[in-house]
């Protein structure tokens, strides 16, 4: 992972520990976040923003979702496939 993303995901997690109130921690902003760097062609840094939905958003099918799309932009069939699965297990109906 390059420099920067792993900076922005530092402040992210500091930021969201000690001034929550402040800015919206949503997993729609980290979502859309993800699919603007997407658009840019930057895959490894969209996955490492889809990795951190997921994480802060465990429970939510949709993080699953994303984070399987921009892997099998990636190339990672076999993780991507994983995370479809997992979202489908969260939300069978959608």
């Amino acid at each position: 992972m390059h420099q920067g993303v792993r900076a922005a995901l530092d402040c992210y997690r500091e930021l969201r520990r000690g001034q929550s109130d402040k800015y919206d921690f949503s997993l729609n902003q980290l979502n859309s976040m993800g699919y603007e760097i997407l658009r840019r062609g930057d895959m490894a840094a969209a996955v490492e923003i889809f990795k951190l939905n997921a994480e802060q958003f465990p429970g939510d099918w949709n993080v699953y979702d994303s984070l399987g799309e921009a892997l099998l932009k990636a190339g990672d069939k076999p993780h991507a496939i994983e995370n479809y699965r997992k979202s489908v297990e969260l939300n069978p109906t959608e």
